[in-house]
C-alpha cells in the first residue's frame, strides 16, 4: 500500500515475483503430497529425505525441517535426527517461531511416547527459547511450551514463572486450560 501511495509500487516486478511464488507453490505440491503419503505408511526414509527436499527449495518450506526430525526420529535415527533438528534451529527455521514452538512441543509434550532424552530436552530449550524471543515473550503457546520444556527438565520454579506469563498473555477462553498447567507446576506434581 506504502509503495501505491507514494508512487514506489512497481507492479512489473510485483507481478515477477507473485509469478516466482506461484511456480515454487507448484513445484512444492508433488512433494508434499509425497512426503505425507510416504509419513503415513511408515517410510520414513523417504518421508526424511523428501522433507529436506522441501527444506532444500525454499525457505517458506523450512517447517518441514520438523518433520525431517519426526521422520528421522521414528526411524529410529536419534543422533541423525537430533544434529539436524538443531542445524535448522540456526538456519530459516530459527526465524519460525510456529516450527520451533511445535519442534519443542513435538519433545515434550504430555502423553509422548517415552521420556525425552536430555539431548532432546536440550533441542527443545534451544527451540523453545528462540520462538519466545521471537514472540517477544508474549505469545502464551509458546509460553506454556518453554515451561512445559524447562518443568521437563526439573525446573519447576522458573516452569511455573513462564506459566504464569502465559495465563497472563491467553485470551479469556484459553486461561483456564494454561491455569490449569500452572496448578499442576504449583503443586509440585509430575
Amino acid at each position: 500500500v506504502k509503495g501505491v501511495l507514494d508512487g514506489t509500487f512497481d507492479r512489473v516486478a510485483w507481478a515477477e515475483q507473485a509469478a516466482r511464488e506461484a511456480a515454487l507453490r507448484e513445484s512444492a505440491k508433488p512433494l508434499q503430497s509425497s512426503f505425507h503419503e510416504a509419513f503415513k505408511a511408515g517410510r520414513f526414509a523417504e518421508a526424511t529425505d523428501t522433507a529436506k527436499e522441501l527444506v532444500a527449495l525454499d525457505e517458506s518450506y523450512a517447517y518441514y525441517a520438523v518433520y525431517a526430525y519426526q521422520s528421522m526420529s521414528k526411524e529410529g535415527h536419534w543422533q541423525e535426527a537430533l544434529s539436524y533438528a538443531m542445524q535448522a534451529t540456526r538456519g530459516p527455521m530459527g526465524q519460525d517461531a510456529t516450527a520451533l514452538n511445535w519442534l519443542s512441543w513435538d519433545i515434550v509434550a504430555p502423553g509422548r511416547e517415552g521420556e525425552p532424552s536430555a539431548e532432546e530436552l536440550d533441542l527443545a530449550l534451544v527451540a523453545a527459547t528462540k520462538a519466545n524471543e521471537l514472540t517477544h515473550h508474549g505469545d502464551p503457546q509458546v509460553l506454556d511450551t518453554l515451561a512445559r520444556v524447562h518443568w521437563r527438565r526439573g525446573n519447576a520454579v522458573m516452569a511455573a514463572m513462564l506459566q504464569q506469563r502465559a495465563v497472563e498473555t491467553a485470551t479469556e477462553k484459553r486461561r483456564p486450560g494454561f491455569q490449569k498447567v500452572l496448578d499442576e507446576y504449583q503443586g509440585g506434581a509430575g
